[in-house]
C-alpha cells in the first residue's frame, strides 16, 4: 500500500519560498505535494539587481516565470493570502487584488516565507515626499534611480541604511559605490558629494565593514554612523541627533518588516 504524499503549502514565491520548494521535490520526490502560492506571475531576481545601475545587468537576465519549477513538479498558484487557519490547515487566498474571489487549499506543512515590505512611515514627511526617493530594491525604482544618477552633474547624494535587520545588508554600500563609479565614469565625480548615512554603528554586513571603510575613503564617500533618519522632506533629512543633510539625490532604504499578519490567529 503506497503511502499518501503529505502535501506542503509554501507562501511566498521568492528566493526562499522557492529554494525549499526545488529542495522538497529533488530530495523527497514522490513523498510530497509542493503547492507555492505568490502574488506575481513571474519573478525578478535579487543579487545583481543594483547592476541595472551601471548596465551590468539586465532586465531580462533577472526576470523569470515560473514554468521551470512548474516542469519539476511544483504546483505554482497565483493569488495573494488574505488568511491562515492552522486548525483546520488551511490557507485562503484571492486570485484577484480585489479580494472577491477567494479559495482555500488544504496543508500537512506551511511554510511562510512571503518577503519583507519597505515601511517609511516611521519616518516624519515620507508619506508626503517618498517620490524624491529611489532604490535599488524594487525594478520601478531602480530605474528611476538610475535615471537620476546618470543625469545628475553635481550637488550631493545620499544614501541611507536602516537599523538591521533589514533586505540585502550589503546593498546600500553597493548603491553608493556604483554611484560613485558612474559618476566617476561620467567624469563628474569631483563635483557631486556622496554621503552614505547608516543607522547602525558599522555598514552591513559587520565582517566586511572595516574593508568598506578603507574602500570609502580611498573613493571620497563620506561614512556617517549611528545616525537613524527621522524626518525628511523634498530636500534634505534629518536624523534623530538634529543633524541635517541637504541632498540633491536620495538613495534611501526605508526600514523593512513582515509582509503582513496573513491572518493568522494570535
Amino acid at each position: 500500500m503506497s503511502t499518501p504524499r503529505r502535501k506542503v503549502v509554501i507562501v511566498g514565491g521568492g528566493i526562499a519560498g522557492l529554494t525549499i520548494a526545488n529542495t522538497l521535490v529533488e530530495r523527497a520526490k514522490d513523498l510530497v505535494e509542493v503547492t507555492v502560492i505568490t502574488r506575481d506571475r513571474h519573478y525578478v531576481g535579487g543579487p545583481t539587481r543594483p547592476l541595472l545601475l551601471t548596465n551590468e545587468e539586465e532586465y531580462g537576465r533577472i526576470i523569470r516565470g515560473y514554468e521551470e519549477v512548474g516542469l519539476k513538479g511544483v504546483n505554482v498558484v497565483t493569488g495573494d493570502v488574505v488568511s491562515i487557519d492552522p486548525g483546520n490547515r488551511v490557507v485562503n487566498y484571492a486570485e484577484t487584488l480585489l479580494g472577491n474571489k477567494v479559495r482555500s487549499i488544504g496543508y500537512d506543512y506551511l511554510v511562510l516565507a512571503p518577503g519583507v515590505v519597505f515601511d517609511g512611515s516611521s519616518i516624519n514627511g515620507y508619506d508626503k515626499y517618498w517620490y524624491v526617493n529611489a532604490n535599488v530594491y524594487d525594478p520601478g525604482r531602480v530605474h528611476v534611480l538610475k535615471n537620476r544618477v546618470w543625469s545628475m552633474n553635481e550637488g550631493t547624494v545620499v544614501v541611507y541604511a536602516p537599523k538591521a535587520p533589514y533586505r540585502c545588508a550589503p546593498a546600500p554600500t553597493e548603491t553608493a559605490l556604483l554611484i560613485h563609479t558612474i559618476l566617476k565614469y561620467r567624469g563628474v565625480r569631483d563635483k557631486v558629494r556622496i554621503i552614505h548615512i547608516d543607522a547602525n554603528d558599522k555598514t552591513q554586513p559587520p565582517v566586511i565593514a572595516d574593508v568598506v571603510k578603507v574602500i570609502y575613503d580611498k573613493a571620497g564617500i563620506e561614512l556617517i554612523t549611528n545616525q537613524e533618519i527621522i524626518e525628511m522632506n523634498d530636500r534634505e533629512v534629518v536624523t534623530r541627533s538634529g543633524e541635517r543633510y541637504r541632498y540633491d539625490l536620495l538613495a534611501m532604504l526605508e526600514p523593512t518588516g513582515p509582509r503582513h499578519s496573513l491572518g493568522i490567529p494570535a
